[in-house]
C-alpha cells in the first residue's frame, strides 16, 4: 500500500488519472443520490396529495362538527336519564323523611 502511494506521489501522471478516477466515482454517486432524493421526492408529494384528497379540510372539519353534535346530543340525553333517576331518587328519600316524622 505504500508502495503503491510513493508511486501516485512521484509520478504526477499515475495521481492524475487516480485523482480524475475518484472526481468520476464521487461524480455518479452523486447523480444516483439526486435521482434517489428526487424520486423519494415524487413519492412524498404523491402521498401528500392522497392524504390532502382523503382528509380535506372542508370534510374533515364538516366531520368534526358533525361528531361534537352527536356527543352533545349524547351527553345531554345521558345528563337527562342521569338527572331524572336522581331526582326519582330524592323525590322517594324526601317522602320517606317526611312520613318518618309522622308516624312516631
Amino acid at each position: 500500500m505504500e508502495q503503491w502511494l510513493e508511486y501516485l506521489m512521484s509520478n504526477p501522471t499515475a495521481l492524475l488519472v487516480a485523482g480524475i478516477i475518484l472526481i468520476l466515482i464521487a461524480f455518479f454517486l452523486l447523480k444516483k443520490l439526486i435521482k434517489l432524493a428526487a424520486v423519494l421526492f415524487v413519492i412524498f408529494i404523491a402521498i401528500a396529495i392522497v392524504n390532502y384528497k382523503t382528509f380535506e379540510p372542508k370534510t374533515l372539519m364538516e366531520k368534526i362538527r358533525q361528531d361534537a353534535k352527536e356527543i352533545k346530543e349524547k351527553d345531554r340525553e345521558e345528563i337527562k336519564k342521569d338527572l331524572d333517576k336522581y331526582k326519582d331518587k330524592v323525590v322517594k328519600d324526601v317522602k320517606e323523611k317526611v312520613k318518618a316524622p309522622l308516624s312516631r
